[in-house]
């Protein structure tokens, strides 16, 4: 398995490298705590074109692969950026795959936030929302149907560990959502979108993983116990060295089920779902 990027791979990672940066600094940050969501980033991501990464050009999209769409979430988790990037992503691809097009122009445009409701909807449960924070809209799965949920008057922020921008939105009544594809064949796009989803997230949580490694790693260089650096104890380095293992899998799990879709190789669903609990 080549693990090189090309030289358009690398300008585009180093592209939202320097974004997230600039846009989503701890300061950043912990300033969207509160709603979890950062107004200025999800313009500045929608100005690059991120949220149509996997839409086809001719939607308006870039129609790049997965492998760039997860180096994209890469960087998005070692900046720890705010907001339901995975999410908007998959939804802007399955708005394309199902031929909304009003939609799919609001949402890659950044003035829409769609997210992606990843359990079954029902019409006696609430459920939670990444992004539901303010997310305007949802797409999800209702029996045979791919439908799209509009955001409800009674839509309310789930307080949380590390505030993601959790929303918890209401069962879905009949009159709060549109069918948007129904049948096998919209089930499985939507299925198959799902997979995308756990991918993307995947290389989010490494990349998260990595930076939370960088830091401890510099901390323990730094931070002076008896003289010493306390990495060069044993009970600091060791921990530090087995995290290493672990955080290189993370990453090394998301590109072997890359190169398994790429391949056809019908290990390819499992590696999926590997990689994401893993990470």
């Amino acid at each position: 398995m080549n693990l090189a990027l090309t030289e358009e791979q690398e300008l585009l990672r180093d592209t939202f490298a320097a974004l997230f940066a600039t846009e989503s600094s701890p300061e950043r940050v912990r300033r969207a705590e509160e709603t979890g969501f950062d107004d200025e980033l999800w313009r500045q991501l929608a100005e690059i074109g991120a949220f149509g990464i996997r839409v086809p050009e001719q939607h308006g999209g870039s129609g790049l692969g997965l492998l760039e769409a997860a180096i994209l979430l890469h960087e998005a988790g070692r900046r720890d950026a705010t907001g339901p990037i995975a999410e908007s992503v998959v939804a802007c691809r399955l708005l394309a795959a199902l031929g909304d097009t009003a939609r799919l122009a609001a949402a890659v445009s950044g003035a829409t936030v769609v997210s992606l409701a990843l359990r079954p909807l029902e019409e006696t449960s609430a459920f939670l929302l990444a992004g539901g924070s303010r997310a305007a809209a949802a797409i999800g799965r209702r029996g045979d149907q791919v439908v799209l949920v509009r955001r409800p008057a009674t839509a309310a922020a789930a307080r949380n560990l590390g505030a993601p921008g959790l929303g918890r939105w209401p069962a879905v009544a009949p009159d709060d959502f549109e069918v948007l594809a129904s049948g096998r064949g919209a089930t499985d796009v939507f299925a198959a979108a799902l997979e995308e989803w756990k991918l993307l997230t995947a290389s989010y949580v490494a990349g998260l993983a990595r930076e939370a490694l960088r830091i401890a790693a510099a901390y323990a260089s730094e931070r002076i116990q008896f003289d010493r650096p306390i990495g060069t104890f044993q009970a600091i380095a060791h921990p530090l060295a087995d995290a290493v293992t672990e955080v290189d899998a993370a990453w090394l799990l998301v590109h072997e089920a890359l190169w398994a879709i790429a391949e056809r190789r019908p290990e390819a669903a499992a590696l999926v779902s590997t990689a994401f609990a893993w990470a």
